[in-house]
C-alpha cells in the first residue's frame, strides 16, 4: 500500500462546467451538503461539497479513503471542538498513518473563524499537514479524486482566471486571501 501514497496532494483548479462533470461521476452518496452539519459529512473514495461561502470545509485523507466535512458557523453544534473530535473518532480514524488534510473556506467574522479554527486546533493536536485556503470572495467548490490524489477547486472567479490562461498558482493565490500549503501539497 506505500508505493500507491505519492505524500504529495495535487491542488488543481477547475472551471464550473469541468467540476460539475466532476461532481456528477462522484455521485450525491458523496456530496457533503446542506444543511452543512457534521451529520452531512462524507466519507468515501471521492468526495465533494458545494458553496463554500462563510462555512468551512475539512478534507481528510489518507490517499485512499478520505472523509469530507462542510460545516455552516450559523449551526452552534458546529462549533463544538469535543463534537467534532467525537466525530472522528466514531467515523474516521485520525490515527490512520499518512495522513493530510486541506481546510477551504471562512470569512472574517468570529463565527466563521472559529469553525475553521476548530478544525485546524483538532487537526494540529493529531499532527496531520494541513492545507489552508481561506477567505474566498465567490463561493467555492471542492472534491478530492483519490486515483489522482488532486484536490479540484472551482469557483466562478477561478473558472474567468482559467478561462483567460492565469497559471494556475496565481489563479489560487488570488481566488483566497489566505494560501498555506503543506509541505505535501502542490499547485499544478
Amino acid at each position: 500500500m506505500l508505493d500507491k501514497i505519492s505524500f504529495t496532494s495535487k491542488i488543481i483548479p477547475v472551471t464550473d462546467s469541468q467540476f460539475e462533470m466532476i461532481a456528477s461521476r462522484i455521485g450525491e452518496k458523496y456530496h457533503a451538503k446542506y444543511p452543512w452539519e457534521l451529520s452531512t459529512s462524507v466519507i468515501g473514495k471521492d468526495v465533494f461539497t458545494k458553496r463554500i461561502c462563510d462555512c468551512t470545509s475539512c478534507l481528510v485523507t489518507d490517499g485512499d479513503l478520505s472523509d469530507l466535512s462542510h460545516l455552516n458557523p450559523s449551526t452552534p453544534a458546529n462549533h463544538s471542538l469535543s463534537d467534532i473530535r467525537e466525530y472522528f473518532r466514531n467515523n474516521f480514524n485520525l490515527n490512520k498513518p499518512n495522513l493530510h488534510a486541506i481546510v477551504v473556506g471562512s470569512r472574517n467574522t468570529s463565527k466563521s473563524l472559529d469553525v475553521m479554527y476548530q478544525f485546524l486546533t483538532l487537526l494540529k493536536e493529531s499532527r496531520i499537514p494541513v492545507t489552508l485556503l481561506r477567505n474566498s470572495e465567490s463561493p467555492v467548490d471542492m472534491a478530492y479524486l483519490s486515483a489522482a490524489d488532486a484536490v479540484l477547486i472551482s469557483s466562478p472567479q477561478i473558472t474567468k482566471a482559467i478561462n483567460a490562461k492565469v497559471p494556475s498558482v496565481n489563479i489560487i493565490n488570488s481566488a483566497f486571501k489566505q494560501v498555506v500549503l503543506s509541505p505535501f501539497d502542490i499547485i499544478v
